[in-house]
């Protein structure tokens, strides 16, 4: 934009070069603070977007259950015995 203004000094007067200066800045960061609140709300409809499908994932299996449970006292003797073991 300086150069816009330096190039037109014959018809534009210092009072609204240094207006228009200003205004220019002024809305460069304008210009920044929109495209930051975009990709602050992109982000956050992101978050969104995942909570939603991890809501809809299905629940696993309990990973205790009663009734395979070993005995309270469990180990009895300090060591395990494993018998039969496929892998």
């Amino acid at each position: 934009m300086g150069v816009v203004i330096v190039m037109s000094i014959s018809w534009i007067d210092a009072g609204m070069a240094g207006l228009s200066l200003s205004y220019t800045l002024t809305f460069t960061h304008h210009i920044l603070w929109v495209v930051h609140m975009y990709v602050i709300n992109k982000i956050n409809l992101n978050a969104i977007k995942h909570v939603r499908e991890y809501m809809q994932i299905d629940k696993e299996l309990l990973s205790r259950i009663p009734e395979n449970a070993p005995a309270i006292s469990w180990p009895h003797a300090g060591e395990i015995v494993v018998e039969d073991l496929v892998i």
